[in-house]
């Protein structure tokens, strides 16, 4: 009998060297294996296993207790989460019919007649995520950590929830509010910030002493340590645009360190519009992060409801050129920018279509170019573009 202890963050099996077929069951090619050294040389079968010294991550316990049941495997559970039993509180947020449903497949999910608040929420861009993020924080008003990628869209969070009357505050004031909005960058930083002031000793980690922490920033070390201790106490992580946890190799190490400094965070929810979109491999570190999909709205059905518009799309084959120039540069701009035939024909639809219309560009020269082509033409355009320093 194999014996599984679940945790937040990890599932440890004993015995498992008892059953091969257990430690495989984890096991794929890693992207790309056919071109490096190590296979190519025989020194490497090309495959990666996320199970690791009898431990896997526990979003992918649902793909390892597949495997038991399939091979008949005799287990015995140990649940050592720590979950709160939650009241579900009335919430300000008005929402959709659909994403009321969602909201209700997370929160009352369960999983082997277990409570299991995890997993991905699939809704397709337009189909408000933040809005549902929102409603299940104000419901279950526990300590909630919500993980962006980018600094507008920390900025973009802590806006869109203050309507709510969500306490929302940025990683700094942690302990201070219900929600905390971070990037993943910045509470990497601060958790790199904590290790400098420890250094390994024999048996683990040892503080260093307070002179040491007075030569290089004991303040800095301090609130270091305070959000490292403020992060066990989270119940709730979001992670907004969770497909990149499984972008790189390297994303989901930095991912899963992060996730790791909340081992209290029983419930744990990925929001993306385009998971699961890769490799095996990728999409089981996905996976493993939060748990699998546990919602999916598509923007088919968000234009069938009404909710999004029919897209449509027009491809203009254009002339072929000749004597395209060799290097990049050169290449894109007489090919687009100067492109005249390629210009008269976004003129064109410009002029044909009869509603409200953006042109794109990605050069200053090219707005600039289209502009003035339009003015010639007898058309006034705005031409919006920021100057970065």
């Amino acid at each position: 009998m194999i014996k599984i202890e679940i945790n937040n963050v990890n599932c440890t099996i004993e015995n498992i060297e008892n059953y091969p077929i257990i430690q495989t069951c984890l096991e794929t090619l890693s992207p790309g294996y056919q071109y490096t050294y190590l296979f190519k040389s025989g020194r490497w079968n090309g495959k990666v296993n996320l199970l690791n010294k009898g431990q896997f991550p526990t979003g992918l316990l649902s793909a390892v207790y597949k495997t038991i049941d399939e091979f008949k495997i005799p287990y015995h559970v140990l649940d050592s989460r720590v979950c709160k039993q939650i009241h579900i509180h009335d919430s300000p947020v008005k929402l959709r019919p659909y994403q009321e449903e969602v909201v209700n497949a997370c929160l009352y999910n369960m999983w082997s007649d277990t409570w299991w608040p995890r997993g991905v929420i699939q809704v397709a861009t337009g189909g408000g995520k933040t809005e549902i993020s929102a409603d299940m924080i104000c419901k279950a008003m526990v300590p909630t950590i919500f993980l962006v990628h980018r600094q507008d869209l920390e900025t973009q969070a802590l806006e869109r929830f203050l309507p709510f009357g969500i306490d929302a505050g940025p990683l700094e004031n942690i302990g201070n509010q219900l929600v905390t909005v971070s990037t993943i960058q910045s509470l990497m930083s601060w958790n790199m910030e904590f290790a400098k002031h420890y250094e390994t000793a024999e048996g683990g980690k040892v503080e260093r002493s307070d002179e040491w922490l007075a030569r290089k920033n004991k303040k800095q070390a301090e609130q270091a340590k305070f959000i490292k201790a403020k992060l066990t106490e989270i119940d709730q992580v979001f992670i907004d645009e969770a497909h990149l946890v499984a972008a790189k190799a390297e994303n989901m190490n930095m991912f899963s360190t992060a996730l790791s400094l909340m081992p209290n965070a029983y419930m744990r929810w990925g929001m993306t519009a385009t998971p699961f979109l890769r490799d095996k491999l990728h999409n089981w570190m996905l996976e493993g992060a939060t748990g699998p999909a546990l919602a999916h709205i598509t923007n088919r059905e968000l234009i069938d409801m009404g909710y999004l518009s029919e897209a449509f799309v027009d491809i203009f084959i254009m002339p072929k050129e000749a004597a395209i120039p060799k290097d990049w540069p050169r290449c894109y701009d007489f090919g687009i920018v100067t492109n005249r035939a390629r210009n008269d024909k976004i003129i064109e639809c410009f002029k044909t279509y009869p509603g409200p219309t953006l042109i794109m560009v990605s050069k200053l020269g090219h707005g600039e170019l289209l502009q003035k082509q339009l003015k010639n033409a007898g058309i006034s355009i705005p031409f919006i573009f920021v100057e970065t320093q």
